[in-house]
Protein backbone atom coordinates (compact mmCIF):
# COMPACT_ATOMS: atom_id res chain seq x y z
CA UNK A 1 0.00 0.00 0.00
CA UNK A 2 1.82 3.37 -1.06
CA UNK A 3 2.47 6.34 0.47
CA UNK A 4 3.04 8.85 -1.69
CA UNK A 5 4.12 12.50 -2.27
CA UNK A 6 2.59 13.30 -5.37
CA UNK A 7 1.46 9.59 -6.39
CA UNK A 8 -1.41 6.96 -6.26
CA UNK A 9 -1.36 3.33 -4.86
CA UNK A 10 -2.41 0.53 -7.53
CA UNK A 11 -2.37 -2.97 -6.92
CA UNK A 12 -3.17 -5.73 -9.97
CA UNK A 13 -4.39 -7.92 -9.10
CA UNK A 14 -6.46 -11.26 -10.40
CA UNK A 15 -4.63 -14.77 -10.35
CA UNK A 16 -2.03 -12.19 -8.71
CA UNK A 17 -1.95 -8.65 -7.45
CA UNK A 18 1.00 -5.94 -7.29
CA UNK A 19 0.42 -2.22 -5.88
CA UNK A 20 1.02 1.24 -7.44
CA UNK A 21 1.04 3.64 -5.26
CA UNK A 22 0.92 7.64 -5.88
CA UNK A 23 -0.88 10.17 -4.70
CA UNK A 24 -1.97 13.94 -6.44
CA UNK A 25 1.59 14.89 -6.53
CA UNK A 26 5.14 12.57 -6.59
CA UNK A 27 6.34 9.64 -8.41
CA UNK A 28 6.48 7.05 -5.76
CA UNK A 29 4.73 3.36 -5.86
CA UNK A 30 4.55 -0.09 -4.72
CA UNK A 31 4.10 -2.55 -6.88
CA UNK A 32 3.16 -6.32 -4.86
CA UNK A 33 2.55 -9.64 -6.91
CA UNK A 34 2.02 -12.67 -4.92
CA UNK A 35 5.53 -13.58 -5.11
CA UNK A 36 7.15 -9.69 -5.16
CA UNK A 37 7.18 -6.86 -3.96
CA UNK A 38 8.98 -3.49 -5.58
CA UNK A 39 9.24 -0.29 -4.07
CA UNK A 40 9.70 2.96 -6.40
CA UNK A 41 11.58 5.97 -5.38
CA UNK A 42 10.18 6.22 -2.11
CA UNK A 43 10.13 10.23 -1.40
CA UNK A 44 9.43 11.24 2.68
CA UNK A 45 11.86 13.52 4.25
CA UNK A 46 13.08 17.16 2.73
CA UNK A 47 15.00 17.90 -0.43
CA UNK A 48 17.06 20.10 -1.51
CA UNK A 49 18.27 22.13 1.62
CA UNK A 50 15.32 20.82 3.25
CA UNK A 51 13.09 22.89 0.84
CA UNK A 52 11.17 20.98 -1.14
CA UNK A 53 8.20 18.65 1.06
CA UNK A 54 6.58 15.71 -0.31
CA UNK A 55 2.47 17.04 -0.86
CA UNK A 56 0.66 16.08 1.29
CA UNK A 57 2.21 14.82 4.42
CA UNK A 58 2.81 11.30 3.82
CA UNK A 59 5.42 10.16 6.95
CA UNK A 60 2.52 8.42 8.70
CA UNK A 61 3.31 6.25 5.95
CA UNK A 62 7.09 5.50 6.54
CA UNK A 63 6.73 3.02 9.08
CA UNK A 64 4.14 0.75 6.98
CA UNK A 65 6.75 0.91 4.26
CA UNK A 66 9.22 -0.39 6.00
CA UNK A 67 7.27 -3.09 7.27
CA UNK A 68 6.33 -4.08 3.61
CA UNK A 69 10.36 -5.49 3.44
CA UNK A 70 10.38 -5.24 -0.21
CA UNK A 71 12.29 -7.56 -2.77
CA UNK A 72 13.36 -5.12 -5.33
CA UNK A 73 14.09 -1.17 -4.53
CA UNK A 74 13.97 0.71 -8.08
CA UNK A 75 15.68 4.46 -8.04
CA UNK A 76 15.01 6.86 -11.08
CA UNK A 77 17.87 9.11 -10.73
CA UNK A 78 19.89 11.17 -7.85
CA UNK A 79 17.32 14.31 -7.42
CA UNK A 80 16.72 14.17 -3.57
CA UNK A 81 13.08 13.85 -3.90
CA UNK A 82 13.64 10.19 -5.53
CA UNK A 83 16.65 9.47 -3.90
CA UNK A 84 15.47 10.46 -0.09
CA UNK A 85 18.81 9.45 1.31
CA UNK A 86 17.46 8.92 5.38
CA UNK A 87 14.60 6.83 4.37
CA UNK A 88 17.27 4.92 2.53
CA UNK A 89 19.33 4.59 5.36
CA UNK A 90 16.53 2.81 7.63
CA UNK A 91 15.85 0.41 4.25
CA UNK A 92 17.46 -3.12 4.80
CA UNK A 93 20.44 -3.13 2.70
CA UNK A 94 19.85 -7.00 1.11
CA UNK A 95 17.37 -5.22 -0.87
CA UNK A 96 17.96 -6.11 -4.40
CA UNK A 97 18.53 -2.83 -6.53
CA UNK A 98 17.08 -2.30 -9.51
CA UNK A 99 19.27 0.62 -10.84
CA UNK A 100 19.90 2.62 -14.24
CA UNK A 101 22.90 2.11 -15.72
CA UNK A 102 24.17 5.77 -16.35
CA UNK A 103 27.16 7.29 -18.50
CA UNK A 104 28.64 8.59 -15.19
CA UNK A 105 28.37 5.64 -12.09
CA UNK A 106 26.94 8.45 -9.58
CA UNK A 107 23.63 6.43 -8.17
CA UNK A 108 25.33 3.03 -8.55
CA UNK A 109 28.36 4.43 -5.58
CA UNK A 110 25.85 6.02 -3.47
CA UNK A 111 23.63 3.31 -3.30
CA UNK A 112 26.41 0.84 -2.97
CA UNK A 113 28.19 3.05 -0.24
CA UNK A 114 24.69 2.82 1.72
CA UNK A 115 24.94 -0.75 1.97
CA UNK A 116 23.27 -2.42 -0.79
CA UNK A 117 25.16 -4.50 -2.57
CA UNK A 118 23.00 -6.65 -5.04
CA UNK A 119 22.12 -4.22 -7.78
CA UNK A 120 20.94 -5.01 -11.38
CA UNK A 121 22.05 -2.42 -13.56
CA UNK A 122 20.01 -1.95 -17.24
CA UNK A 123 20.85 0.30 -20.00
CA UNK A 124 18.37 1.89 -22.25
CA UNK A 125 15.47 -0.68 -23.19
CA UNK A 126 17.51 -3.35 -21.37
CA UNK A 127 14.87 -5.79 -19.49
CA UNK A 128 15.10 -7.84 -16.10
CA UNK A 129 12.70 -10.81 -14.41
CA UNK A 130 11.72 -10.09 -10.83
CA UNK A 131 10.14 -13.23 -11.04
CA UNK A 132 8.09 -15.72 -13.27
CA UNK A 133 5.31 -12.97 -13.95
CA UNK A 134 7.15 -9.37 -13.95
CA UNK A 135 9.24 -8.41 -16.34
CA UNK A 136 10.85 -5.08 -15.77
CA UNK A 137 12.31 -2.64 -18.42
CA UNK A 138 14.16 0.32 -18.50
CA UNK A 139 13.80 3.07 -20.19
CA UNK A 140 16.51 6.08 -20.21
CA UNK A 141 17.25 9.68 -20.85
CA UNK A 142 19.60 9.04 -23.05
CA UNK A 143 21.09 12.33 -23.54
CA UNK A 144 23.39 14.40 -20.83
CA UNK A 145 20.29 14.46 -18.26
CA UNK A 146 20.54 11.33 -16.33
CA UNK A 147 17.32 10.14 -15.72
CA UNK A 148 15.03 7.05 -15.93
CA UNK A 149 11.49 5.18 -16.49
CA UNK A 150 10.37 1.89 -15.77
CA UNK A 151 7.74 -0.62 -17.55
CA UNK A 152 6.46 -3.20 -15.36
CA UNK A 153 4.70 -6.10 -17.66
CA UNK A 154 2.88 -8.81 -15.78
CA UNK A 155 0.21 -10.98 -17.49
CA UNK A 156 -0.12 -8.58 -20.05
CA UNK A 157 -1.01 -5.80 -17.99
CA UNK A 158 1.47 -2.99 -18.89
CA UNK A 159 2.33 -0.37 -16.13
CA UNK A 160 4.73 2.61 -17.79
CA UNK A 161 6.01 4.83 -14.82
CA UNK A 162 8.17 8.15 -16.49
CA UNK A 163 8.26 10.06 -13.49
CA UNK A 164 10.24 13.01 -14.93
CA UNK A 165 12.04 11.47 -17.18
CA UNK A 166 12.35 12.46 -20.60
CA UNK A 167 12.82 9.78 -23.12
CA UNK A 168 13.00 10.60 -26.46
CA UNK A 169 9.22 10.42 -27.75
CA UNK A 170 9.68 8.07 -30.41
CA UNK A 171 11.47 5.12 -27.94
CA UNK A 172 8.52 5.07 -25.80
CA UNK A 173 6.59 2.09 -25.62
CA UNK A 174 3.29 1.74 -27.03
CA UNK A 175 -0.33 0.23 -25.53
CA UNK A 176 -0.02 1.12 -22.09
CA UNK A 177 -2.08 0.39 -19.72
CA UNK A 178 -1.67 2.36 -16.57
CA UNK A 179 0.80 5.70 -17.33
CA UNK A 180 2.69 7.49 -14.70
CA UNK A 181 4.07 10.66 -15.42
CA UNK A 182 5.10 14.42 -14.75
CA UNK A 183 2.24 17.23 -15.22
CA UNK A 184 4.35 19.35 -12.96
CA UNK A 185 7.29 21.71 -13.20
CA UNK A 186 10.57 20.63 -11.05
CA UNK A 187 12.69 23.20 -11.98
CA UNK A 188 14.23 27.02 -10.60
CA UNK A 189 12.91 28.66 -14.16
CA UNK A 190 12.17 30.94 -14.26
CA UNK A 191 10.65 31.37 -10.32
CA UNK A 192 13.50 32.23 -9.07
CA UNK A 193 14.61 34.97 -11.37
CA UNK A 194 14.45 38.70 -10.52
CA UNK A 195 11.55 38.82 -13.67
CA UNK A 196 9.22 41.71 -13.08
CA UNK A 197 5.59 40.62 -11.91
CA UNK A 198 4.15 40.55 -15.26
CA UNK A 199 7.09 39.23 -17.21
CA UNK A 200 7.20 36.47 -14.72
CA UNK A 201 3.20 35.67 -15.33
CA UNK A 202 3.96 35.52 -19.02
CA UNK A 203 7.29 33.51 -18.67
CA UNK A 204 5.00 30.95 -15.83
CA UNK A 205 2.47 30.64 -18.14
CA UNK A 206 4.71 29.66 -21.31
CA UNK A 207 6.23 26.64 -18.80
CA UNK A 208 2.86 25.38 -17.94
CA UNK A 209 1.73 25.24 -21.74
CA UNK A 210 5.41 23.63 -22.24
CA UNK A 211 4.39 20.77 -19.53
CA UNK A 212 1.08 20.25 -20.89
CA UNK A 213 2.07 20.08 -24.36
CA UNK A 214 5.08 17.62 -23.18
CA UNK A 215 2.45 15.55 -21.21
CA UNK A 216 -0.14 15.31 -23.91
CA UNK A 217 2.81 14.45 -26.80
CA UNK A 218 4.07 11.70 -24.37
CA UNK A 219 0.12 10.45 -23.26
CA UNK A 220 -0.74 10.30 -27.32
CA UNK A 221 2.78 8.13 -28.06
CA UNK A 222 2.20 5.64 -25.48
CA UNK A 223 -1.31 5.25 -26.09
CA UNK A 224 -2.79 4.29 -22.51
CA UNK A 225 -6.03 3.54 -21.23
CA UNK A 226 -5.73 5.01 -17.86
CA UNK A 227 -3.37 7.81 -17.04
CA UNK A 228 -2.30 8.14 -13.36
CA UNK A 229 -1.41 12.11 -12.28
CA UNK A 230 2.30 11.60 -10.80
CA UNK A 231 5.60 13.46 -10.47
CA UNK A 232 4.13 16.72 -9.62
CA UNK A 233 4.78 19.67 -7.20
CA UNK A 234 6.45 20.01 -3.69
CA UNK A 235 5.28 22.06 -1.00
CA UNK A 236 7.38 24.61 0.33
CA UNK A 237 7.20 25.21 4.37
CA UNK A 238 9.46 27.72 4.75
CA UNK A 239 7.74 31.00 4.81
CA UNK A 240 10.82 32.16 2.94
CA UNK A 241 9.97 30.67 0.32
CA UNK A 242 6.09 30.23 0.50
CA UNK A 243 5.81 32.20 -3.17
CA UNK A 244 6.83 29.25 -4.58
CA UNK A 245 3.49 27.26 -3.70
CA UNK A 246 1.12 27.03 -6.46
CA UNK A 247 -2.44 25.59 -4.48
CA UNK A 248 -4.68 27.41 -7.37
CA UNK A 249 -2.74 30.71 -7.52
CA UNK A 250 -1.29 29.99 -11.03
CA UNK A 251 1.49 32.17 -10.35
CA UNK A 252 4.32 28.94 -10.15
CA UNK A 253 5.03 26.09 -12.18
CA UNK A 254 4.41 23.85 -9.71
CA UNK A 255 0.36 23.43 -10.46
CA UNK A 256 -1.65 21.07 -8.70
CA UNK A 257 -3.63 18.23 -10.73
CA UNK A 258 -6.84 20.24 -10.16
CA UNK A 259 -5.27 22.96 -11.98
CA UNK A 260 -4.11 21.18 -14.99
CA UNK A 261 -6.16 18.40 -15.06
CA UNK A 262 -9.17 19.63 -17.53
CA UNK A 263 -6.43 20.83 -20.47
CA UNK A 264 -5.28 16.86 -20.49
CA UNK A 265 -9.01 16.12 -20.54
CA UNK A 266 -9.78 18.25 -23.54
CA UNK A 267 -6.49 17.03 -25.39
CA UNK A 268 -6.88 13.78 -24.72
CA UNK A 269 -10.89 12.28 -24.55
CA UNK A 270 -10.72 9.17 -24.34
CA UNK A 271 -7.92 8.41 -21.70
CA UNK A 272 -9.36 8.07 -18.32
CA UNK A 273 -7.75 9.64 -15.42
CA UNK A 274 -6.93 7.90 -11.80
CA UNK A 275 -7.25 10.31 -9.53
CA UNK A 276 -6.89 8.90 -6.41
CA UNK A 277 -6.05 10.38 -2.94
CA UNK A 278 -2.36 9.25 -1.18
CA UNK A 279 -1.64 5.64 0.07
CA UNK A 280 -4.71 3.77 -2.43
CA UNK A 281 -4.76 0.96 -3.91
CA UNK A 282 -5.53 0.00 -7.38
CA UNK A 283 -6.65 -3.45 -7.96
CA UNK A 284 -6.14 -4.12 -11.20
CA UNK A 285 -7.97 -7.55 -12.79
CA UNK A 286 -5.21 -8.75 -15.34
CA UNK A 287 -8.29 -11.00 -17.01
CA UNK A 288 -10.03 -7.57 -18.21
CA UNK A 289 -7.76 -4.92 -16.95
CA UNK A 290 -10.84 -3.86 -15.34
CA UNK A 291 -9.86 -1.36 -11.97
CA UNK A 292 -11.18 -0.71 -8.72
CA UNK A 293 -9.52 1.32 -5.97
CA UNK A 294 -9.52 0.68 -2.28
CA UNK A 295 -8.84 4.08 -0.38
CA UNK A 296 -6.08 4.00 2.65
CA UNK A 297 -6.99 6.21 5.84
CA UNK A 298 -5.54 9.58 5.40
CA UNK A 299 -4.23 11.68 8.41
CA UNK A 300 -6.73 14.20 8.99
CA UNK A 301 -4.60 16.98 8.31
CA UNK A 302 -2.59 15.96 5.76
CA UNK A 303 -3.65 18.70 3.66
CA UNK A 304 -3.24 21.32 6.29
CA UNK A 305 0.07 23.54 5.45
CA UNK A 306 -0.29 25.16 8.70
CA UNK A 307 -0.25 21.68 10.70
CA UNK A 308 2.28 20.74 8.43
CA UNK A 309 4.36 23.88 8.84
CA UNK A 310 4.55 23.43 12.84
CA UNK A 311 5.19 19.95 12.41
CA UNK A 312 8.32 20.36 10.34
CA UNK A 313 9.32 23.31 11.43
CA UNK A 314 12.86 22.14 12.98
CA UNK A 315 13.34 20.60 9.61
CA UNK A 316 13.20 23.86 7.43
CA UNK A 317 14.28 25.51 10.08
CA UNK A 318 17.29 23.52 10.33
CA UNK A 319 20.17 24.86 7.84
CA UNK A 320 19.63 28.95 8.36
CA UNK A 321 20.52 28.07 12.41
CA UNK A 322 23.43 25.73 11.37
CA UNK A 323 26.67 27.03 11.81
CA UNK A 324 29.37 27.42 9.37
CA UNK A 325 32.83 28.53 8.40
CA UNK A 326 33.21 31.87 6.84
CA UNK A 327 33.25 31.71 2.93
CA UNK A 328 36.64 33.46 1.66
CA UNK A 329 37.63 34.56 -1.74
CA UNK A 330 40.80 31.88 -1.38
CA UNK A 331 38.39 29.34 -1.33
CA UNK A 332 35.83 30.43 -4.00
CA UNK A 333 38.87 30.79 -6.36
CA UNK A 334 40.13 26.92 -5.46
CA UNK A 335 36.41 25.62 -5.81
CA UNK A 336 36.29 27.53 -9.52
CA UNK A 337 39.94 26.46 -10.29
CA UNK A 338 39.08 22.99 -9.46
CA UNK A 339 35.75 22.94 -11.58
CA UNK A 340 37.30 23.99 -14.59
CA UNK A 341 40.11 21.89 -14.37
CA UNK A 342 37.96 18.40 -13.87
CA UNK A 343 36.10 19.44 -16.65
CA UNK A 344 38.48 20.40 -19.43
CA UNK A 345 36.66 19.43 -22.66
CA UNK A 346 34.09 22.12 -22.36
CA UNK A 347 36.50 24.85 -19.94
CA UNK A 348 38.92 24.78 -22.75
CA UNK A 349 37.14 24.98 -25.81
CA UNK A 350 37.93 28.31 -28.21
CA UNK A 351 34.51 29.93 -27.57
CA UNK A 352 34.10 28.99 -23.47
CA UNK A 353 35.18 32.34 -21.79
CA UNK A 354 32.30 32.58 -18.98
CA UNK A 355 31.69 35.40 -16.36
CA UNK A 356 29.47 35.36 -13.81
CA UNK A 357 28.98 37.48 -9.80
CA UNK A 358 28.35 35.25 -7.37
CA UNK A 359 26.76 37.16 -3.84
CA UNK A 360 25.67 36.87 -1.18
CA UNK A 361 22.37 37.80 1.12
CA UNK A 362 24.92 39.68 3.22
CA UNK A 363 26.45 41.83 0.19
CA UNK A 364 29.54 40.20 0.15
CA UNK A 365 30.22 39.88 -3.87
CA UNK A 366 32.38 37.56 -6.07
CA UNK A 367 33.27 38.71 -9.58
CA UNK A 368 34.41 35.19 -11.06
CA UNK A 369 36.15 34.57 -14.72
CA UNK A 370 36.17 30.88 -16.17
CA UNK A 371 37.75 29.93 -19.46
CA UNK A 372 40.99 29.96 -21.41
CA UNK A 373 41.98 33.01 -20.05
CA UNK A 374 42.24 31.32 -16.73
CA UNK A 375 40.04 31.74 -13.37
CA UNK A 376 39.66 34.90 -11.42
CA UNK A 377 37.75 35.23 -8.33
CA UNK A 378 37.79 39.28 -7.06
CA UNK A 379 35.77 40.68 -5.26
CA UNK A 380 36.29 44.08 -6.82
CA UNK A 381 34.92 44.59 -9.98
CA UNK A 382 37.59 43.94 -13.29
CA UNK A 383 37.42 46.14 -15.99
CA UNK A 384 35.88 44.39 -19.04
CA UNK A 385 33.71 42.45 -16.94
CA UNK A 386 30.16 41.46 -18.43
CA UNK A 387 27.55 41.29 -16.30
CA UNK A 388 25.17 38.64 -17.39
CA UNK A 389 24.55 36.07 -15.03
CA UNK A 390 24.05 37.08 -11.13
CA UNK A 391 23.75 34.66 -8.06
CA UNK A 392 22.67 35.76 -4.95
CA UNK A 393 23.23 32.49 -2.38
CA UNK A 394 22.51 31.72 1.44
CA UNK A 395 25.89 31.60 2.93
CA UNK A 396 24.61 28.43 4.39
CA UNK A 397 24.10 27.04 1.26
CA UNK A 398 27.42 28.48 -0.74
CA UNK A 399 29.62 26.80 1.80
CA UNK A 400 27.78 23.25 1.51
CA UNK A 401 28.74 23.94 -2.26
CA UNK A 402 32.15 24.94 -1.86
CA UNK A 403 32.52 21.83 0.62
CA UNK A 404 30.49 19.72 -2.20
CA UNK A 405 28.48 18.37 0.43
CA UNK A 406 25.93 19.26 -2.57
CA UNK A 407 25.97 20.34 -5.66
CA UNK A 408 24.68 23.24 -7.71
CA UNK A 409 21.95 21.34 -9.23
CA UNK A 410 20.39 20.46 -6.26
CA UNK A 411 21.25 24.18 -4.49
CA UNK A 412 19.02 25.38 -7.63
CA UNK A 413 16.48 23.13 -7.34
CA UNK A 414 15.90 24.38 -3.37
CA UNK A 415 14.40 27.66 -4.61
CA UNK A 416 16.76 29.10 -1.77
CA UNK A 417 19.16 30.45 -5.03
CA UNK A 418 17.87 33.78 -6.74
CA UNK A 419 19.19 34.21 -10.05
CA UNK A 420 19.21 37.51 -12.73
CA UNK A 421 20.37 37.73 -15.90
CA UNK A 422 21.06 40.78 -18.22
CA UNK A 423 20.70 39.37 -22.10
CA UNK A 424 17.78 36.86 -20.69
CA UNK A 425 18.95 34.18 -22.65
CA UNK A 426 19.80 30.57 -21.22
CA UNK A 427 24.06 30.01 -21.23
CA UNK A 428 23.80 25.86 -21.94
CA UNK A 429 27.55 25.86 -21.07
CA UNK A 430 27.81 27.83 -18.19
CA UNK A 431 24.93 26.57 -16.41
CA UNK A 432 25.48 22.76 -17.56
CA UNK A 433 28.95 23.63 -16.06
CA UNK A 434 27.61 24.47 -12.25
CA UNK A 435 24.74 21.87 -12.54
CA UNK A 436 27.29 18.89 -13.78
CA UNK A 437 30.18 20.13 -12.98
CA UNK A 438 30.62 17.27 -10.06
CA UNK A 439 29.77 14.90 -12.75
CA UNK A 440 32.88 14.99 -15.79
CA UNK A 441 31.13 12.34 -17.13
CA UNK A 442 27.88 14.10 -17.88
CA UNK A 443 30.39 17.50 -19.43
CA UNK A 444 31.65 14.93 -21.24
CA UNK A 445 28.54 13.94 -22.84
CA UNK A 446 26.99 17.66 -23.60
CA UNK A 447 30.67 18.15 -24.98
CA UNK A 448 30.18 15.27 -27.66
CA UNK A 449 26.31 15.88 -28.37
CA UNK A 450 27.37 19.26 -29.67
CA UNK A 451 29.52 17.73 -32.18
CA UNK A 452 26.84 15.53 -33.69
CA UNK A 453 25.23 17.04 -36.38
CA UNK A 454 23.59 14.63 -38.49
CA UNK A 455 21.00 16.07 -40.55
CA UNK A 456 17.36 14.75 -41.97
CA UNK A 457 15.27 15.76 -44.02
CA UNK A 458 11.85 16.85 -43.16
CA UNK A 459 8.88 15.22 -43.87
CA UNK A 460 6.58 17.97 -43.91
CA UNK A 461 8.79 20.16 -45.74
CA UNK A 462 10.24 19.45 -48.84
CA UNK A 463 13.81 20.54 -49.84
CA UNK A 464 14.38 21.46 -46.13
CA UNK A 465 17.39 19.61 -44.10
CA UNK A 466 18.14 20.32 -40.76
CA UNK A 467 19.98 18.75 -37.58
CA UNK A 468 18.42 15.80 -36.75
CA UNK A 469 18.61 16.05 -32.86
CA UNK A 470 18.19 18.98 -30.12
CA UNK A 471 21.64 20.50 -28.71
CA UNK A 472 19.59 21.08 -25.73
CA UNK A 473 18.80 17.46 -24.54
CA UNK A 474 19.21 15.41 -28.12
CA UNK A 475 15.39 15.57 -28.48
CA UNK A 476 15.16 13.83 -32.21
CA UNK A 477 13.69 16.01 -34.69
CA UNK A 478 12.95 13.50 -37.42
CA UNK A 479 9.16 14.28 -36.61
CA UNK A 480 9.30 18.06 -35.75
CA UNK A 481 6.99 20.50 -37.54
CA UNK A 482 7.50 23.70 -39.07
CA UNK A 483 4.75 26.13 -38.90
CA UNK A 484 5.37 30.09 -39.56
CA UNK A 485 8.77 29.90 -40.04
CA UNK A 486 9.97 28.19 -37.01
CA UNK A 487 11.73 24.78 -36.04
CA UNK A 488 10.44 23.94 -32.60
CA UNK A 489 11.76 20.86 -30.26
CA UNK A 490 8.33 19.47 -29.27
CA UNK A 491 10.35 18.61 -25.71
CA UNK A 492 11.26 21.77 -24.12
CA UNK A 493 10.00 23.90 -27.00
CA UNK A 494 13.38 25.27 -27.92
CA UNK A 495 12.80 27.58 -31.48
CA UNK A 496 14.83 28.15 -34.54
CA UNK A 497 14.58 29.73 -37.49
CA UNK A 498 14.51 27.76 -40.38
CA UNK A 499 16.07 29.94 -42.88
CA UNK A 500 19.44 30.40 -40.47
CA UNK A 501 19.07 27.74 -37.93
CA UNK A 502 19.86 30.76 -35.16
CA UNK A 503 18.17 29.96 -31.66
CA UNK A 504 15.32 32.69 -31.05
CA UNK A 505 13.63 30.82 -28.16
CA UNK A 506 14.82 28.92 -25.30
CA UNK A 507 18.57 29.35 -25.49
CA UNK A 508 22.05 29.97 -27.18
CA UNK A 509 22.41 27.16 -29.36
CA UNK A 510 22.15 27.08 -32.96
CA UNK A 511 21.01 24.48 -35.30
CA UNK A 512 22.56 23.38 -38.57
CA UNK A 513 19.88 23.58 -41.70
CA UNK A 514 20.16 23.34 -45.43
CA UNK A 515 17.66 23.99 -47.81
CA UNK A 516 18.14 22.49 -51.27
CA UNK A 517 16.15 24.11 -54.30
CA UNK A 518 14.34 26.30 -51.82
Amino acid sequence: FFFSSRRRHTRLQGDWSSDVCSSDLHAGFVYRSKETTLLIDPWFYPAFLNSWFPLPNNRFLEQEILKLRPDYLYISHTHEDHYDLKFLEKMQKNTHVICPNYLSNTLEKQLRELGFESLTLLKHKESTQLDKEIELTMYLDISHKEDSGILIESQGHRFLNLNDCNTRLNELPENIDVFAAQFSGAMWYPNCYDYPESVMQVKVDEVRASLMRLLIAKTKQVKPSYYLPSAGPPIFLDPELEALNDLGTKKTIFPTWNDMKSQFKSACPNIKTLEIEVGSTLIIDASNKSIRSKAHAVKADAWSLESYREERKGEWECFQKASFNEITTEEIKAYSKNLQRKNWKLTTGTNFHKQFIIQTETNKKWYIQLGKKGVKCLENKPEEFTENYTFTVPEYALRQILDETIQWEEALLSGRIKLHRNDDVFDMHLMSLLRYGGSPKQIEKIVDEQKVKEMIENKAVPGLRHQRYCPHAGEDLVDVAVCNGVIECPRHHWKWDVQTGKCIEGGDLNIKVEHLDW
